[in-house]
């Protein structure tokens, strides 16, 4: 985050938390992305994620099946 970057990879960022540390991190995640306008591409099996997101893209084996955008 020091060097300000535009985007963010996350594989699994919940994937060994208990539930209250997940949902801090997603908390923190969306606070980085609304105040720094920093962009975080998500790749997660859990769905409850998706709940936070502006835009979910379903994806199997290695095809979009389903695109979300999300308005506020």
């Amino acid at each position: 985050l020091v060097k300000k970057p535009l985007i963010i990879a996350a594989d699994e960022p919940t994937g060994n938390l208990d539930k209250k540390t997940g949902l801090e991190v997603v908390n923190l995640m969306r606070k980085i992305n609304e105040e720094d306008n920093v962009t975080f591409l998500i790749v997660s099996h859990d769905n409850s994620l998706t709940s936070v997101a502006d835009r979910v893209l379903h994806i199997e084996d290695g095809k979009i099946l389903k695109e979300e955008i999300r308005s506020e």
